[in-house]
């Protein structure tokens, strides 16, 4: 009785032991599951959907391609040729594509896209106009008037001039009448995400939505759809 009251002992000893100490070997590796996921998710990021995006954005320009295309595979190149944008821009620090490469890739994005101004020379600004950069805080007047030269620009016959507001919207809020508007259409309006206090705009076909979601999950992009 001694001796099996004995090895009763041992084997308890033993399945405590086990159990501690593949608890402490599951908390381990919990603990570096996020740091695993981050990694993983940071190398899911891919460049090659860009010039694909601007196809759907800027209803398949072959400029707005070509740039994108450059801008994706030699981001060094792309500053380069339009070095004075840039610098206009203040980013002429070559270091931000090395250090931050997909915030810098983002901004760039949008800001090309839209056909943002930085210079007073037209030549060193983008060729083509296909989004609308807006501050959050902006007349209704402006908004309309960016995103139909956007239209106009995409081939687009949304005329949002024909929108009937009160004159006390604010941005949100025209902004939401605006995308009622083009979803009546078949378009939808969207603000890619740079996280900031401003909206990129842009127009795609209600078709292209689905695809387009798909490609900007590839490179982390966020767009928002619904204004309020």
């Amino acid at each position: 009785m001694r001796k099996k009251g004995f090895i009763f002992v041992v084997l308890a000893t033993v399945l405590i032991i086990t159990v501690i100490i593949t608890g402490v070997f599951i908390k381990r590796q919990q603990g570096k599951s996020p740091v695993s996921t981050v990694k993983e998710a940071r190398k899911a990021y891919n460049y090659n959907v860009l010039p694909e995006m601007a196809g759907l954005l800027a209803n398949q320009n072959e400029l707005a391609v070509s740039d994108i295309s450059l801008l994706a595979s030699q981001p060094d190149k792309f500053m380069l040729v339009h070095k004075e944008w840039f610098a206009g821009m203040d980013w002429d620090d070559s270091d931000g594509f090395n250090k931050y490469p997909d915030e810098s890739m983002l901004n760039t994005f949008a800001y090309w896209l839209a056909g943002y101004e930085a210079t007073d020379n037209a030549a060193d600004n983008p060729k083509y106009k296909f989004g609308a950069y807006i501050d959050w805080k902006e007349e209704t007047e402006d908004i309309i008037l960016q995103l139909a030269e956007a239209a106009k620009n995409l081939g687009y016959s949304l005329a949002p001039e024909q929108i009937v507001f009160n004159g006390d919207e604010a941005t949100d809020e025209a902004l939401s009448k605006i995308s009622d508007h083009f979803s009546a259409e078949g378009y939808v309006l969207l603000s890619l995400d740079t996280d900031s206090d401003s909206y990129h705009l842009f127009i795609i076909r209600g078709k292209d939505y689905n695809r387009l979601m798909q490609l900007a999950a590839q490179f982390g992009f966020g767009f928002i759809g619904e204004f309020i």
